[in-house]
């Protein structure tokens, strides 16, 4: 059967290209094996990894490629059921997912070793990048609605289209739901953490953790998984305990770079969204993307941003704004930096920290990003 990982090997795992681990040889005469053809990789070497405690991929095994791309290999000691890493030491890198008991073949281009042609005999690899397949198919449908919504021509239709959108993705969650209970007991679910955002769905992300620590608990891979999963779980528990969700937003009152006062309740009657951030912050550098392209969609509609930059330097923080095409009107400082008093007034403790505050004033949402973001606007406007 053939699959197509649609993407890279994400999240907590890097590859440490040269390091190497010290394997006792075995008596066990039990040994995977591997073969396929690498197109383009005549006489180039893979490399096969484990992830140590330290969520680093490990080289413990070297595969050589022969004439026309052709390999057959047997690893040299007995695998545990486990994650696994082949990489070409170029940072193209992808799952396998074995132990011992299996005859893999696995086919691929060199310089997309990422996106194999085709992976069989490791069912757990299967699963994992059939469940790549569904959450790329997904994306890909949900990028169509979105450019149809793009071109609709007034903002019933958007609606319409809005709803569309919606009703597919209540579909695809119920899909997944189903595909992760169907191969419970199978590691290859995992892929839900690198094809996902994880935290958009913190119940599925813990059913799953409780099905890895039945077949895998020993794993490096999941232990990561896991920690990642209960430090989400604990934030948002923590966020909802002391969410002032319905609450009016307090009023912010501060000079934009020009020297004009600017405050938020003169944003009354629109959705705003208070953005705590900085130049100096990478997190909010990274974000400010998706904040331009929700302000692109729904400024037309009534959507504002508001900008409380925590700088301290007037020259940096203009850079910025210009640099990251912040074209909204709200920009607002008193180059305090943690100074301000607005921390304490807003309760954070670490930027970027986002209010979403509907047409009232009141507060719908902390600490809303990316996905999270676009889910709450989409209930907002419709579409």
């Amino acid at each position: 059967m053939k699959r197509v990982l649609s993407a890279l090997l994400a999240g907590v795992i890097v590859i440490g290209i040269g390091c190497t681990e010290n394997n006792s040889k075995s008596t066990d005469s039990s040994r995977t094996t591997i073969q396929g053809v690498i197109n383009g990789g005549d006489g180039e070497m893979l490399f096969l990894n484990k992830i140590n405690k330290r969520k680093i991929g490990v080289i413990f095994d070297t595969i050589l490629i022969g004439e026309g791309g052709t390999f057959s290999h047997t690893i040299k000691d007995p695998l545990k059921l486990d994650y696994y890493v082949i990489t070409n030491n170029k940072r193209n890198q992808v799952f396998l997912i074995t132990d011992s008991t299996e005859q893999i073949t696995f086919n691929a281009d060199f310089n997309a070793i990422n996106r194999p042609t085709e992976i069989v005999g490791s069912p757990h690899t299967e699963v994992y990048l059939e469940l790549f397949e569904k959450v790329s198919d997904h994306q890909k449908s949900t990028l169509a609605i979105e450019n149809r919504i793009k071109l609709a021509k007034d903002i019933e239709e958007k609606i319409v289209i809005g709803k569309e959108k919606r009703i597919a993705k209540e579909e695809f969650k119920t899909n997944l739901e189903l595909f992760v209970k169907e191969n419970s007991s199978s590691p290859g679910i995992a892929a839900f953490f690198d094809a996902m955002d994880f935290t958009q769905d913190l119940k599925l992300s813990g059913s799953i953790i409780n099905n890895l620590a039945k077949v895998v608990p020993y794993s490096n891979y999941y232990k990561a998984r896991e920690s990642n999963v209960m430090d989400f779980t604990r934030a948002s528990n923590s966020k909802s305990q002391n969410s002032d969700k319905g609450k009016v937003a307090p009023n912010i009152e501060l000079d934009d770079p020009d020297g004009v006062k600017k405050t938020l309740y003169e944003l009354r009657g629109k959705v705003v969204l208070i953005d705590f951030w900085a130049s100096w912050c990478g997190p909010c550098r990274r974000e400010n993307p998706n904040v331009v392209k929700a302000y692109n969609k729904y400024h037309d509609q009534g959507f504002e941003v508001f900008s409380v930059s925590l700088d301290d330097n007037k020259d940096k923080w203009i850079a910025a704004i210009e640099k990251d095409g912040l074209i909204w009107d709200y920009h607002v400082s008193d180059l305090k930096k943690w100074n301000t008093p607005y921390k304490s007034i807003y309760k954070f403790s670490g930027i970027p920290h986002t209010v979403l505050v509907d047409r009232h004033g009141n507060i719908v949402d902390t600490k809303v990003r990316g996905a999270a973001l676009e889910d709450k606007l989409e209930t907002l406007f419709g579409y």
